[in-house]
């Protein structure tokens, strides 16, 4: 398998990218395809939103999907959309709320599809079947962050509890100390981090246990209180099957987390790289099998 990163509509790094992984263009099928169907890509989400080429994107992805050469989770973004677009009609209004911040977000989507109004409808509508996460015999894909009640999900395509489908979709998220904030890429003040969730908490500081921005962020020198550790888990064990996921826009050289642990987020949306795995069935992931465009 060949797991991608988040694309955010660059179609052009997409295809530059299943090219240097040996995926070859399929005339009669209009898809990618590796030869001899020996490998398989699985994209992690968030094929939408931000970049240039957002519908050409879609096309690739889907014509790889139905052609039964890859496999799609669903990331936040389309989530975002699916709610974006539903009518909320116990509280009027839509789900995802058009608010000036989310209608920023979701704009060079909806200018992708300017005049295509049928293909929007038709691709909301495979967002809606797209599973929330995947396992598979040695590995796992997730978009943000893996909650061990998953494994007792009766499907990958609901997640009943809202607290899990928040953390898949976004991220465990901490609150930082009072008086600690940060801008995020969109220009947004934020008091809470996103974590590294595949470590155990317990007796880290906020520095050490919050992404990387927050080095930055003066004030997070301290432990994690215990009233918030007793509503976290203790990480990603190291003796589970090695998991993907995207979400967090890493930037630099890719590198995994831990040995079974791996995220292929690297910011091309932000001029950073589109950042694939090829993962051949190992326990002990190796960082010298990240391909990059």
């Amino acid at each position: 398998m060949d797991i991608i990163g988040d694309i955010h509509g660059h179609a052009d790094e997409l295809v530059l990218l299943l090219e240097k992984l040996g995926y070859q263009y399929q005339s009669d099928t209009q898809t990618y395809q590796y030869p001899g169907n020996a490998r398989k890509v699985v994209f992690v989400g968030d094929l939408v939103d931000r970049g240039p080429k957002i519908r050409e994107t879609l096309m690739i992805v889907k014509s790889m999907v139905d052609n039964n050469v890859a496999y799609c989770i669903r990331g936040n973004h389309e989530d975002n959309a699916i709610k974006f677009w539903t009518p909320d009609h116990k509280n009027g209004g839509y789900q995802r709320k058009h608010s000036v911040k989310n209608i920023i977000q979701h704009y060079a989507t909806v200018k992708a599809f300017q005049n295509h109004d049928e293909e929007w409808s038709m691709y909301l509508n495979w967002f809606t079947t797209l599973p929330y996460f995947l396992e598979f015999d040695r590995f796992r894909v997730i978009h943000a962050s893996w909650h061990n009640s998953l494994l007792n999900s009766p499907t990958p395509f609901h997640i009943a509890n809202h607290k899990v489908e928040h953390m898949v979709m976004h991220g465990e998220e901490v609150k930082m100390p009072d008086g600690c904030s940060f801008t995020d890429k969109d220009g947004n003040v934020r008091t809470a981090g996103r974590s590294q969730w595949w470590l155990n908490p317990r007796g880290l500081t906020y520095r050490r246990y919050l992404e990387t921005y927050a080095h930055d962020i003066p004030g997070l020198d301290i432990p994690i209180p215990d009233h918030i550790l007793e509503t976290m888990g203790s990480g990603y064990g190291a003796d589970e099957k090695p998991i993907f996921f995207g979400h967090y826009w890493l930037r630099g050289e890719p590198r995994i987390q831990a040995h079974n642990v791996c995220c292929l987020d690297y910011s091309v949306a932000k001029g950073g790289n589109l950042v694939a795995y090829r993962f051949d069935g190992e326990q002990q992931l190796d960082n010298n099998k990240f391909v990059v465009v």
